[in-house]
């Protein structure tokens, strides 16, 4: 049987912008970022995190900015569901600091709030992960 990746489109209904959620392994997920965004260095995939192989990058496609969540494997674990949490924070951080907010007692609300959501929101459209 051929792989491939699984790529799941979630729309951020609060900042309107895409989130690409990508499992699959290492090189077809290079191939794809390479192939998609046309990008000749991909050394950062490379970059083993302390936790296992995810990264989360935004990029540019045309007039829009792609955000990318890449997990190697999901099969509902308990680590992996933890990786993906840390990976969607990612996303939060860089959303909210993008349009002002700075992480206090006072904004801590918006950031769990965000996060939640975008979690349930992956989470349904991984569900067919198997």
């Amino acid at each position: 049987m051929k792989k491939k990746l699984f790529i799941a489109k979630i729309k951020d209904k609060y900042y309107e912008q895409n989130i690409w959620v990508i499992v699959g392994e290492k090189e077809l997920f290079k191939k794809y970022v390479s192939r998609k965004y046309k990008m000749p260095d991909l050394s950062w995939i490379d970059e083993k995190g302390r936790d296992g192989d995810a990264k989360t990058i935004t990029l540019q496609h045309g007039e829009a900015v792609h955000t990318i969540v890449w997990i190697v494997t999901f099969k509902w674990k308990v680590f992996e569901m933890g990786l993906l949490v840390h990976e969607l924070l990612h996303v939060v951080t860089k959303t909210l600091k993008d349009i002002g907010f700075k992480f206090s007692e006072d904004s801590e609300e918006a950031y769990t709030y965000y996060l939640q959501t975008l979690t349930q929101d992956v989470f349904w459209k991984l569900r067919k992960v198997r």
